[in-house]
């Protein structure tokens, strides 16, 4: 790139590329000295020129021999080709390539003498005098007006003048500065920083404040940079003056500290009203800003009025003056007034002599407004002081200009904000539904949260917040959506048959209507309401959910309403509760109390044939199985073992025979070991019926026969084979002894038994739930079906709210169900003669070897069970985990029944064997039960070698009568050997005194009916029950686990669930644990 001379710029015509003001500009800032530094780097010149506002960099270059290249960072340099910046450098650089040529080391000695040194204190004798100020600068672009704040100073030797002023005050200086003009053409920028010894119009600290802006913003006087310094400025009394557009020096201005408000101002004349703008300050003066009225900058606010710059209270003000002043003719004053008057005040406050203000100080009630789009239904929040109204607001003002219509008067509403805002929280809670709005909406506008339905919302959401304080609004006007605020009423018409009712339920929501099994189908989808027939929506009570479910469950369901059998006459009684319209037939009441209320039941004399005695418990008994027979009920006779339910339905069955003009059969199903019991019993108090017993391998299974007998006396395991064959005769009656049997309803024998035919049906059993409410369901599905429900019906609404959940009160409305069909006395209530009983655990120690034993099978088991466990869960494990709690209760008893080599001692045994001594000695008879046939045959073995003799009985003995009656007429037979299962139930032992359990069993219902065999009717003497139990073993457990499952046999329905089936990985580890 050639090099720039001297020549060429000679040659260089400025007139070609600028107009002669640009030049005359350029020749001033030359003159001022406002190139400050010249620098060459390679070819190319850069110059830095102080302008008006701040400082620009301007390059020289020469790309040819016959041109030279300028640029200027100043915005007008855009706009031409030469600006009065570039025209200031080229004649700078003019005459530094004119100058003689010097070395480099002379050119930079020459610029260090050039350079201006700054003062300091040590020249305070020989400071110059001279005043500082600010000119705040209009500068009015295309774009809109810029304002500039320029430091300048005047000198003594400027204007000699100023010499007379040093001995004035600051403020005087001031004044007179204000009031003599002549001076303007003579201030300076200063550059570098002043002396404060020399200002006479300024503290010393106000001029150092101005050396700080000179050296912060020496290039750069923008009026926004000294925002944050205007009240320091004001404190310290600068100076300043304004120039506008005519550049030169016009009004002093003043710098406000307290905020202006932009006010509106209303006056009347003859013809028309007029409003202008103003600013108000501290409540008194009035600014009009009609005219030079200017925004100086807009965060902060703060504007230029007359002589002031002062901050602005109201910014959207400023826009709104610029209407103004504007002029309405009178006669269209009434318009203004009602349209426009009111959004005014809204936007800018006004004042005038037509105008009234007033304040309101009250609190606020909260509105809430409904309405609805396409896609939602939207609440809007708004809150009502007096007769005014304000919607919520985000960080509003703590007063509301408002106004009321068709007046001049405006009201300052003070808001209380804390209340405003607790309210507007309270929306937010979940409790309501709703949630702040998109940002689509408005601050004061709510939505539904996103899984609210508008019917919950209008149904429970706005009653609650209509309760929390809230008005609410516009609900009629929500067109998808109509609530039928009626509480619903039962309307129901019951018509009877012969054992059923038919029930036409209507439900009424006002006067609309609609049937309840609409109402059933909306709950089955999981709905609460319903729509009625106006398209009104209704709710359904909650509670009627579980209120009618049983009659849901239990009744059929017909064209016009439902049909109930009159079994569950229980059910009926919810709806009967209802308030409503109820048309009942005359015989319903009594057909109720007939159920209820067993003490009126009629009496009936005893059969002719019958060779016994009855006790009145048994004669009311005896009655109320002719009561089941007349209504074609179903029992279950549930006396407390040794209450002789036997001899009750021998006496019944009897009467049959003789009341019946035709011939009656019965089918009597018993366990194996009770036939000889009901044959013994049979001949001795009814010897005219004829007994027909069908069992065994030469049964004859021609069942024509059965018409020549009155009862069939057969097992579970025949009536199981043969139920085929069983289920093609009609028997008048099917008696089902010790029904437990049919405890579960998926057995096989338990089918077997619902498939029989029969006119009637009756169970007997001193425990009709041992483990859980489906041994219930199974033994009424036998005698009432549909009684309970289907299975899962009875396990949905019963058996797991019962056994699970402990419900009380799923429990007391199936304890009515089956109230009327169970009859159940204890002993303590009819047999109060019968001697006590009393019940002791004798406790015994394994010995070191069988300790070992046992802690040694413990854990294998323990091991193999949790690992199990871990893999495939419990219920795949539960033969497994019964295999284990065996082998540990085996070894508790006896070691050998485990290691059949096993030769040492067996605490238990040895204690068995002295209390059986103990008692024959005494002249004591004793039955002895155990689970396992092994433990008694090794007892038979001690009692063989001991010569001590006993009867004996297990599943396998062939002559069970002969052994009962050896030990009950043979005084020198004090003990009976018992298998627990083979002679738990049927037998009636009251010679034995004693009773001993030598193992504990896991339902204690099972070892209260081995011990009823001796604590029965016809017992005289006190009956003490022994348990045998070895410390730190499993049975101590069992003795724990038959605590919780007593109330199985004190109460018709437990809230226990049967052991095995709620065994844990938890129980399992106790149970094989130390």
């Amino acid at each position: 790139m050639p090099e720039i001379t001297a020549d060429l710029l000679d040659r260089f015509s400025l007139k070609k590329y600028a107009d002669p003001e640009t030049i005359s500009r350029g020749e001033l800032y030359y003159k001022e000295g406002r190139v400050v530094s010249t620098e060459l780097d390679g070819e190319v010149y850069s110059f830095k020129v102080i302008g008006s506002d701040q400082s620009y960099l301007v390059h020289i270059r020469r790309p040819t021999e016959d041109q030279l290249s300028f640029t200027c960072t100043c915005p007008h340099a855009r706009r031409v080709a030469i600006c009065k910046h570039i025209v200031a450098s080229v004649l700078t650089l003019k005459d530094k390539l004119n100058k003689k040529h010097v070395s480099p080391w002379q050119d930079r000695l020459n610029n260090v003498l050039e350079y201006p040194l700054h003062q300091t204190t040590s020249t305070t004798n020989r400071a110059k005098n001279y005043v500082a100020f600010f000119v705040l600068d209009l500068l009015d672009y295309f774009y809109g007006p810029e304002f500039y704040l320029k430091p300048y100073v005047l000198r003594t030797s400027q204007w000699p003048l100023l010499n007379d002023l040093r001995q004035l005050p600051a403020s005087q200086v001031n004044d007179w500065l204000v009031q003599h003009r002549e001076w303007e053409s003579q201030i300076t920028t200063p550059y570098q920083a002043l002396n404060p010894n020399g200002c006479i119009n300024l503290s010393p600290e106000a001029v150092s404040f101005f050396n700080f802006m000179i050296d912060q913003d020496r290039y750069d006087t923008r009026f926004e940079k000294y925002i944050k310094y205007l009240p320091l400025m004001r404190s310290l009394g600068f100076l300043i003056f304004f120039e506008g557009d005519s550049d030169k020096l016009e009004q002093r201005l003043f710098i406000q500290s307290e905020p202006a408000e932009i006010r509106g101002v209303l006056s009347r004349t003859d013809q028309e009203l007029q409003i202008h703008s103003g600013l108000k300050i501290d409540d008194q003066t009035l600014l009009s800003t009609d005219e030079n009225f200017y925004l100086l900058s807009k965060d902060p606010t703060y504007a230029l009025c007359g002589n002031f710059i002062l901050p602005i209270a109201n910014p959207d003000g400023f826009n709104i003056s610029q209407f103004f002043p504007l002029s309405i003719p009178l006669e269209e004053e009434e318009t203004f007034l009602n349209e426009y008057f009111p959004g005014l005040v809204e936007k800018l406050p006004l004042e005038g002599d037509k105008i009234e203000y007033q304040k309101l100080e009250i609190p606020p009630t909260p509105r809430l407004y409904l309405r609805e789009t396409k896609k939602e239904l939207l609440a809007e929040l708004r809150f009502g002081y007096g007769d005014y109204e304000i919607p919520a607001e985000n960080s509003p003002e703590p007063f509301q200009t408002v106004t009321t219509p068709q007046s001049w008067t405006i009201t300052y509403v003070k808001r209380d904000l804390e209340i405003e805002n607790k309210f507007y929280d309270l929306l937010k809670k979940a409790t309501y539904r709703l949630k702040r709005s998109s940002s689509q909406y408005a601050y004061n506008t709510f939505q539904l949260r996103a899984r609210a339905h508008p019917f919950d919302f209008l149904m429970y959401s706005v009653p609650a917040l209509t309760q929390a304080g809230f008005e609410i609004y516009g609900e009629e006007n929500i067109k998808s959506i109509k609530i039928n605020r009626n509480k619903p009423k039962v309307r129901l018409n019951i018509s009877s048959g012969i054992d059923w009712f038919d029930l036409n339920v209507m439900v009424e929501y006002g006067d609309q209507e609609i049937a309840l099994k609409e109402i059933r189908k909306a709950l089955k989808k999981g709905t609460k309401y319903i729509k009625l027939a106006d398209d009104s929506i209704g709710e359904i009570p909650e509670e009627w959910l579980n209120k009618y479910k049983h009659l849901w469950g239990l009744a059929e369901e017909k064209q016009d309403g439902y049909r109930l059998s009159e079994l569950h006459l229980p059910v009926l009684e919810s709806l009967l509760e209802e308030p409503g319209d109820i048309a009942i037939p005359p015989d319903l009441a009594e057909r109720q109390q007939r159920l209820r209320n067993f003490e009126k039941i009629k009496s009936q004399p005893l059969p002719l044939a019958f060779t016994g005695e009855l006790r009145p418990y048994q004669k009311a008994g005896f009655d109320w199985l002719h009561f089941l027979r007349e209504y074609k009920f179903g029992g279950i006779l549930a006396d407390d073992m040794g209450l002789g339910k036997t001899i009750q339905v021998l006496a019944y069955l009897q009467a049959l025979k003789e009341d019946t003009d035709h011939k009656t059969c019965t089918l009597l199903v018993v366990p194996k070991s009770l036939l000889a019991n009901w044959q013994k019993e049979g001949a001795r108090f009814t010897p005219n019926l004829n007994f027909l017993e069908y069992m065994g391998n030469t049964r004859q299974k021609d069942i024509t026969i059965f018409n020549d007998y009155d009862i069939i006396l057969t097992t579970y395991g025949t009536m199981l084979r043969d139920a085929a064959l069983l289920r093609s005769f009609h028997f008048t009656y099917i008696i089902l002894d010790e029904s437990q049997a049919i405890k579960n309803p998926l057995s096989q024998s338990a089918k077997a038994a619902r498939l029989l035919q029969a006119d009637y049906r009756l169970c007997m059993t001193g425990t009709p739930v041992e483990n859980n409410s489906f041994e219930l369901w199974s033994q009424f599905a036998f005698l009432n079906p549909g009684l309970l429900g289907n299975l899962d019906f009875f396990k949905n609404e019963f058996a797991s709210p019962i056994e699970g959940q402990q419900d009380e009160k799923a429990a007391q409305l199936l304890r009515s169900l089956v109230y009327p069909f169970i009859l159940r006395r204890t002993k303590q209530q009819v047999a109060p003669e019968l001697p006590p009983r009393s019940e002791r655990v004798l406790y015994t120690e394994m010995t070191p070897r069988q300790h070992k034993l046992y802690n040694k099978t413990r854990e294998k088991y323990r091991s193999e069970l949790l690992n199990l466990i871990d893999s495939s869960g419990v219920n795949n494990n539960r033969m497994k985990i019964l295999e284990g709690l065996l082998r540990l209760r085996q070894i508790a008893i006896h070691p050998a029944l485990v290691e059949p080599d096993y030769k040492g001692e067996a605490p238990k045994f040895e204690l068995l064997l002295e209390t059986l001594e103990t008692l024959m000695a005494e002249n004591h008879k004793a039955l002895i039960f155990s689970q396992f046939i092994q433990t008694l045959k090794f007892l038979r073995e001690e009692l063989d070698q001991r010569k001590i003799p006993y009867n004996y009985l297990d599943g396998k003995t062939k002559n069970r009568q002969e052994q009962v009656d050896s030990f009950q007429n043979n005084p020198d037979i004090p003990f009976f050997l018992i298998s627990l299962k083979a002679g738990g139930v049927g037998l009636n032992l009251t010679a034995a005194d004693y009773v001993i359990h030598l193992d504990p069993w896991w339902n204690p219902a099972v070892e209260m009916q081995a011990s009823d065999r001796a604590h029965r009717i016809g017992q005289d003497k006190p009956v003490f029950i022994y348990k045998l139990i070895a410390r730190d073993t499993v049975e101590e457990k069992i003795l724990k686990l038959q605590e919780h499952k007593k109330a199985l046999v004190e109460s018709l329905i437990t809230t226990e669930s049967s052991f095995f089936k709620s065994l844990s990985a938890d129980d399992v580890s106790v149970l094989f644990g130390d």
